[in-house]
């Protein structure tokens, strides 16, 4: 990812409409299982506002690969997140409630998707959930892909196929963002008439306030639905809980 990336998410990932609606939807799963004292690790913790949301549901732990990520955590006072590179670093065993991995499965750096997930699986407790959102559809590839330095993108059975193999039991899978989907197949066709779709772009922008709000209006809508089941056909990100 462009170390310029990081500055970005730190400055809007708690306001922006993007971040603030699957990190609620995050902290709803977690909320959910109606206890204070969870153990809660965020793998590829990032700039830490995920953290920020799980602290009052237990003890919370983040590990990233990019020192950039990690200074924006310990600005928020997380002075236990640690460096790690989750191809060769593991948790313990057995040790968390709860791990969470939000976009980080599908970066370049990441060797061996399914490896990961296995160990994330052996960190769980009995009864623990591992929490993933990945980008959707290979073909859905745009210049923000480019920017964020993405190698894959994922159909609800990519990760279906993920987490069973790694032993775990799919308990919530949909696609997120329907109506996002609609928009990125037109961003796609455009920067692919425009000749631009190889070049570095981020999505990630400032947005005018009122928009903002009517945006997280409209994914705090599609949350309720997704935790009352509802599996979305399509949409521009995979959202998966599992349990051990």
């Amino acid at each position: 990812m462009q170390t310029s990336e990081y500055a970005r998410i730190y400055a809007l990932e708690d306001e922006h409409w993007w971040y603030r609606g699957v990190h609620d939807l995050v902290e709803d799963i977690v909320r959910a299982r109606g206890r204070k004292d969870l153990a809660i690790l965020d793998a590829g913790c990032g700039t830490g506002g995920l953290l920020a949301q799980l602290q009052h549901y237990g003890t919370v732990a983040g590990c990233d690969y990019a020192d950039e990520a990690l200074a924006c955590c310990r600005q928020r006072g997380f002075a236990a997140v640690v460096h790690a590179d989750l191809n060769t670093w593991a948790p313990d065993e057995n040790r968390y409630d709860v791990i969470v991995s939000v976009d980080v499965l599908y970066h370049a750096a990441i060797a061996d998707d399914l490896a990961i997930v296995k160990k994330l699986a052996r960190g769980l407790r009995s009864g623990g959930v591992l929490i993933l959102h990945l980008p959707a559809f290979n073909w859905l590839r745009r210049r923000h892909d480019v920017a964020v330095a993405t190698k894959r993108r994922y159909t609800r059975h990519d990760v279906r196929a993920m987490v069973v193999a790694a032993g775990l039991r799919p308990r919530m899978l949909t696609y997120r963002l329907p109506w996002l989907f609609g928009i990125a197949v037109m961003q796609k066709m455009w920067e692919t008439l425009c000749g631009t779709v190889s070049t570095a772009h981020s999505d990630l922008q400032p947005v005018p306030g009122w928009l903002n709000r009517a945006l997280l209006s409209i994914v705090h809508g599609e949350n309720i639905a997704v935790r009352w089941g509802l599996a979305m056909p399509l949409g521009t990100s995979v959202f998966c809980v599992a349990e051990k």
